[in-house]
């Protein structure tokens, strides 16, 4: 992987001999369930944990380094951190940061109107908007649902099923 960014070797080397060093069983972050079930909580992720659901993904997705991620979702939570930050890191995608939080729609979509996400993880609401404001603006719609947009993931709460299928 570190083959196609452009460090020396001794940079390589080095990081190599860091990463070697840490034990996978060891805390890598702490993470926050959403909260849904009351008082948020804080769960202590080991490196193998976050490690091995990158393996499982990308069992099922095709990630490269040609994708797109346009993300405003939070880190510190599984759905924005260990799903949207850490499969594009490992595989090389490019992270793009949208400071909509998901908020204001007109930002959103200047935002994705300028990247083309590739791939795209949010909550319903986003997605509503997008078709909403594809079916009123149809001059938009390719841009929206541009040729490049491969994947578009959802949580939170159920998506409904004319949006799913709009998509």
């Amino acid at each position: 992987a570190l083959a196609g960014f452009a460090a020396g070797e001794r940079q390589v080397a080095a990081f190599l001999d860091a990463a070697a060093r840490i034990d996978p069983d060891e805390p890598c972050l702490l993470n926050f369930t959403s909260g849904t079930s009351g008082v948020l909580k804080g769960v202590v992720l080991t490196h193998d944990n976050v490690l091995s659901q990158q393996r499982s993904l990308s069992a099922i997705w095709s990630v490269t380094h040609e994708d797109r991620f346009l993300s405003y979702l939070p880190w510190h939570h599984s759905f924005g951190g260990i799903f949207e930050k850490y499969t594009a890191l490992s595989n090389g995608a490019t992270l793009f940061i949208d400071d909509s939080l998901g908020k204001d729609f007109t930002r959103l979509l200047t935002s994705w109107m300028e990247i083309q996400p590739t791939i795209y993880f949010s909550v319903p609401q986003v997605y509503q908007q997008l078709v909403v404001h594809a079916q009123s603006h149809p001059e938009d719609e390719p841009r929206i649902f541009h040729p490049g947009l491969r994947f578009v993931f959802t949580a939170a709460a159920p998506l409904p099923a004319n949006i799913s299928a709009y998509f």
